[in-house]
């Protein structure tokens, strides 16, 4: 692969070790001179985190595009796609969570190999992948297909739902899920839906059987299409 050293996302005249190092130096660099011990807490972390994720989004990028899936020169000339790293690498600065981390891997490389996506709703995507936890997903990832999530589903059937609708979600997800409290889920169902990626529209676990079990939410438009940039990358390679 060769590139002119102006156009690369990632400059490839810096080692990955040095830019790092500078990435993280900055990032830290709010913490008061002379704080030493903060800073050796918070500097190798970011790091490390920072030097493993770009090495394999690096590698990712490479292999697209040796299989003809991503054409290197086009992809640097986006100017929506050079915002994105700099925001997805703030994203990993901040995160520490591994699936998290896998997520904000695939949307960036899926975003990579779809060039034709509209600006303003990418940014918005973004930003509910930055703000959204793996948790959030897990709620969207069952309300866009509960037929994933069946035995979960037979075992709320099984249960007597509560008088209180504001709490409906979170006591579906409870049993769907088997862990957590309602509160905790409703929380997490009510946070995903001001991100517009789910609401509370009732919608059927098998489509187009009326007879079937019902769920209390949907997904929508958006959180579908947050779903098709957050699937594996690998899957569509």
């Amino acid at each position: 692969m060769t590139m002119d050293d102006d156009t690369t996302v990632f400059p490839p005249v810096e080692p990955d070790s040095d830019k790092v190092y500078r990435i993280a130096e900055a990032l830290t660099s709010f913490i008061p001179a002379g704080q030493s011990i903060l800073h050796s807490l918070i500097s190798p972390p970011i790091q490390n985190r920072l030097e493993a994720w770009i090495s394999t989004v690096e590698t990712r990028l490479i292999e697209l595009e040796s299989k003809g899936l991503i054409d290197y020169q086009a992809l640097s000339k986006r100017q929506e796609f050079s915002a994105l790293v700099v925001k997805t690498v703030q994203a990993v600065v901040v995160t520490s969570q591994q699936e998290k981390l896998r997520l904000l891997k695939n949307f960036l490389l899926n975003v990579a190999m779809t060039p034709n996506l509209e600006e303003d709703e990418l940014y918005i995507l973004h930003n509910a992948i930055t703000d959204l936890t793996p948790s959030h997903i897990k709620v969207l990832q069952f309300y866009a297909k509960p037929t994933r999530f069946i035995q979960g589903v037979n075992r709320m059937l099984e249960q007597i739902p509560p008088h209180k609708s504001s709490v409906i979600q979170g006591w579906e997800l409870s049993h769907v899920f088997g862990h957590g409290d309602i509160e905790y889920w409703q929380y997490i169902f009510w946070t995903a839906s001001t991100h517009h990626v789910v609401n509370n529209i009732q919608s059927e676990v098998n489509p187009g059987n009326i007879a079937g079990p019902r769920i209390n939410g949907s997904a929508t438009r958006l959180g579908l299409n947050l779903l098709s940039l957050i699937d594996s990358d690998e899957c569509k390679a």
